[in-house]
């Protein structure tokens, strides 16, 4: 962080605890995009990284204006730190709400991941699934976009993709490579775009 970072972070949480409407408004301004880059990375749902983002703000200027900011410089930090923990707690909110109500193992697995797995692993790889899907709803060919959702997302037995697809089973393998083949090109894409 460059001195004049520290510097501008210092006189915005100076200017908040003095009351100073325009210093909020300045803060937000300065760190929103970059807060929206963070939760985007992390959250590829729009509506949810809007509520994150909106509950992140109330937090840090209240906690500003109550004086709880122990290193006034390190704004930035706080910022984003705040968010990923308004994320967590909204993952974790909603892996105990899907717990309580049943929704059984399989939807349980898919978000929480093993026990082991800590909660920002789960969040990633949660984000990585979903990222996955939309990728193969990108797929120009609905058989490719088909036989990649059955075979990876659902596990479904190769005889009966073949039998619901009608492709021949001794040429699954030949198909499923070039099916790889397109989503791997489209994949390199996004992750390039990002």
């Amino acid at each position: 962080m460059t001195e004049s970072e520290c510097v501008i972070a210092t006189a915005l949480v100076k200017g908040i605890l003095a009351g100073d409407a325009a210093a909020e408004l300045q803060m937000i301004e300065r760190y929103k995009r970059g807060l929206r880059y963070v939760l985007r990375r992390k959250c590829h749902d729009l509506d949810l990284t809007a509520d994150i983002s909106q509950e992140t703000w109330r937090i840090v200027i209240e906690r500003i204006r109550n004086n709880e900011l122990r290193e006034p410089a390190k704004l930035s930090a706080f910022i984003l730190q705040t968010a990923k923990n308004q994320l967590l707690m909204h993952f974790r909110k909603n892996d105990i709400k899907r717990q309580q109500t049943g929704m059984g193992e399989a939807l349980e697995s898919e978000y929480s991941g093993p026990s082991t797995q800590s909660p920002e692993d789960a969040l990633e790889r949660h984000n990585l699934g979903l990222l996955v899907q939309t990728v193969i709803k990108e797929l120009n060919t609905p058989r490719d976009r088909e036989l990649l959702h059955r075979y990876y997302i659902h596990e479904q037995d190769k005889s009966l993709i073949c039998n619901e697809l009608n492709v021949n089973a001794k040429n699954f393998d030949n198909v499923l490579y070039r099916c790889k083949q397109r989503f791997k090109t489209l994949w390199l894409a996004v992750m390039e775009d990002n």
